[in-house]
């Protein structure tokens, strides 16, 4: 059977795998023993009203302290009615009650955290099922769903102890069983999960502890006024305290202090705030240990935070070596394949994904309970890390801040936006989407299918569009003036952006979320212009600007750079049309041809006695800049390839990247004008495929033949 192995335990960040294997019958609940005991469960389980196409596995862990978890999994067809979940959980329950008795003796089940996990023919779709009374099957499953639908839901509970372990007091029990839900964080921090505390510092545990203290003066009443309060504002501290050895007094000064999780969350207590002098050891136990339950948490898409150094933020490094992709090729049936590992702290030089001279990259996770940044709670991100230069470090992060937050008022499907940004301890740190790849290493590792079939020439089209539209995003900006203007002048001030360092390595690959669904040719996803903290913004009321700026990378900067010394949007119009004819040269050829166009770029340098470059232009001795014979030779090699194949999209593609290859900078194409010739392109190719189908389809009717589509 299938069987969902929950990897948890002391350096728990959740992670999952499915995997074929035999199930013991002592170590995991057996589907058969429950429905074959069940007979009422089994017909509830066995009709499908809801879709007739959807399958349905429910994965039950419970988690415990000191032996292997034990979950539960089965697979059937589920019903319209939302009670089918909340009764396959009940009599789980009862099994574990039955079977395991000694789980449970003296302890109370709690539910944890739950995840519904959709996959259609069209990828996975997660939904957070954070509520113990989320089991509604018509909400996850959509009724506009077509196909096989298959649903999981994983429900995850913890026992957690109602009473005093022998030879030990409650408060000694429940802080025994704080220590086992330590988490690792990066850099070998430690941190307890928002989920964790809640649990331990529930109703019932806190006014049991309150009415057993003796070191207050309170009575029944006050203890309970006490306890309501600490369970609405104070569950936090008083679990700090718990693990400090801070009895209830203590706790009762801080608060009345005006110390509560709120005020926790934004400030740490300090030496100051010592309860009492008696208490002074356990005091600095707790001002040792706080960092571990102030833990930082991303509710807010884009939100930035200021960390103080007593706050834990609650990633951990995963090696960058997952994300190795295998390379594809024509007699190979394997795609990309993500192997996603749980890493620990030490894993930091693994899990760098690139560096610069100002600042790193990294591939992380973040705890789940504690951020709403993504719908797969359990999805990598990518953080990037501000260098060692102060100066230049602030101004790096404020300016990559300012143009994400600029460009995130009016988000783009082609443009890598930040999810999070916060500061601490004098660094910077950027939180975004983590890519398959870049552009240049998706070109080594994959291959196009023939320009003949439809689907891999339609999607590569889609990309080029994409990252078209992109650029026009990021060159028009539109915003208010917040310039006063004279009254003869009615233009209002516009917002114009350059990106200035457009390459392959700033181009970044999202693949879909299910790698089954990939073309193991075309590794279907989409591309996405990254590093936006090199362009440049210019509040202006003209048109156009020219700037004069340092250079960005040589190989795909234009020659007016060099000859004139001025940056601006043409400048990106070039670096684009640069990756554009590269692309085009691995479509219609592959990766090695991509090597050698830039070897030859490089010779013709070395021939011509000028300083080496692969760049696509070279100055002659005039101090003219022309375009390099190597890439006139390049263009017409493509040009004679796209007509021996008969393509007409791509020769239609290569004219636009000649326009956009114009030596002169005001003569050359605009971003909107390539936008809208590459979608004039698009959409004529669609409507030619569609044609080819149609004509195809009625053929094979007519003939009774079976058509196969080229997809």
């Amino acid at each position: 059977m299938a069987e969902e192995v929950e990897v948890r335990g002391q350096d728990r960040l959740s992670s999952r795998a499915s995997c074929e294997v035999e199930t013991p019958q002592n170590d995991y609940m057996q589907s058969r023993d429950l429905y074959g005991n069940d007979a009422q469960l089994a017909r509830t389980l066995s009709g499908c009203e809801l879709l007739q196409s959807v399958t349905y596995s429910l994965c039950l862990t419970f988690l415990r302290r000191d032996s292997p978890n034990l979950s539960f999994y089965a697979s059937r067809q589920p019903n319209a009615d939302d009670d089918i979940g909340r009764y396959a959980e009940q009599r789980v329950i009862r099994y574990v009650q039955d079977t395991c008795p000694h789980e449970l003796v003296d302890k109370e089940l709690h539910f944890r955290t739950g995840t519904a996990l959709v996959e259609t023919v069209d990828g996975r779709k997660s939904y957070d099922l954070s509520r113990e009374s989320d089991w509604n099957l018509q909400r996850i499953i959509r009724p506009n769903y077509t196909g096989p639908v298959h649903v999981e839901i994983h429900r995850e509970y913890i026992a957690l102890r109602i009473c005093a372990e022998a030879n030990k007091t409650f408060a000694n029990t429940k802080r025994d069983e704080l220590a086992s839900m330590k988490c690792k964080a990066a850099d070998r921090l430690r941190y307890f999960p928002r989920l964790d505390v809640e649990l331990i510092a529930s109703c019932g545990t806190i006014a049991k502890m309150i009415a057993e203290d003796t070191s207050s003066a309170m009575d029944s009443a006050e203890k309970e006024g006490f306890a309501n309060t600490v369970y609405h504002d104070a569950r936090a501290l008083f679990t700090s305290c718990i693990h400090a050895q801070l009895d209830i007094r203590c706790l009762k000064r801080l608060i009345e202090n005006g110390w509560n999780d709120g005020r926790l969350k934004v400030q740490p207590l300090e030496e100051d705030d010592l309860c009492h002098e008696a208490c002074r050891t356990n005091f600095d136990n707790l001002l040792e240990w706080q960092k571990s339950f102030r833990v930082a948490e991303f509710l807010t898409v884009g939100h930035h935070q200021d960390f103080d150094t007593e706050q834990t933020v609650p990633f951990q490094y995963c090696p960058n070596r997952a994300q190795e992709v295998n390379t594809s090729r024509e007699n190979s049936t394997s795609g990309n394949a993500i192997v996603q590992t749980q890493a620990r702290s030490s894993d930091k030089d693994t899990a760098r994904c690139g560096s610069g001279p100002f600042s790193e990259v990294f591939r992380v996770k973040m705890d789940p309970s504690h951020h709403k940044l993504a719908v797969d709670k359990d999805t990598p991100f990518a953080v990037k890390v501000f260098g060692d230069c102060p100066l230049r470090r602030k101004r790096d992060f404020a300016q990559e801040l300012k143009v994400l937050e600029q460009l995130q008022r009016y988000p783009h499907a082609h443009i890598v936006t930040h999810l999070a940004t916060w500061t601490q301890n004098d660094k910077y740190y950027m939180l975004s989407p983590y890519a398959t790849c870049n552009l240049r290493r998706y070109m080594a590792n994959w291959q196009f299918k023939s320009p003949q079939r439809s689907t891999p020439t339609l999607w590569i089209l889609a990309q080029l569009r994409g990252l078209a539209d992109a650029l026009c995003s990021i060159h028009n900006l539109f915003e208010e003036s917040k310039i006063q203007s004279p009254s003869h002048l009615s233009v209002p001030a516009r917002t114009l952006g350059y990106h200035h360092d457009l390459k392959p390595e700033n181009v970044l690959f999202f693949s879909t979320q299910d790698s089954t669904q990939l073309d193991r040719h075309t590794g279907e996803g989409s591309f996405r212009v990254a590093d936006l903290g090199s362009v440049k913004m210019n509040t202006l009321r003209i048109e156009s600007v020219n700037a004069r700026w340092s250079a960005g990378t040589a190989t795909y900067a234009p020659p007016e750079q060099e000859t004139e010394g001025l940056t601006s949007r043409p400048y990106d119009i070039w670096s684009m049309g640069c990756i554009f004819l590269e692309l085009l040269v691995w479509a219609l050829f592959d990766y090695d041809a991509v090597r050698r166009f830039s070897h030859q770029r490089h010779s013709h340098c070395e021939a011509s006695n000028s300083i080496p470059s692969d760049a696509f232009w070279i100055i002659e001795k005039g101090g003219h800049a022309v375009k390099k014979h190597t890439v006139t030779d390049q263009v017409n090699r493509l040009r004679g390839e796209i007509l021996r194949k008969q393509h007409l999209p791509f020769d239609q593609v290569l004219r636009v990247v000649e326009d956009m290859l114009i030596i002169d900078s005001r003569k050359r194409i605009d971003a909107v004008s390539v936008w809208n010739r590459l979608d004039q392109i698009y959409k004529s190719a669609v409507a030619d495929f569609e044609e080819v189908e149609r004509v195809f389809a009625d053929v094979s009717v007519q003939t009774g033949s079976i058509y196969s589509k080229s997809y």
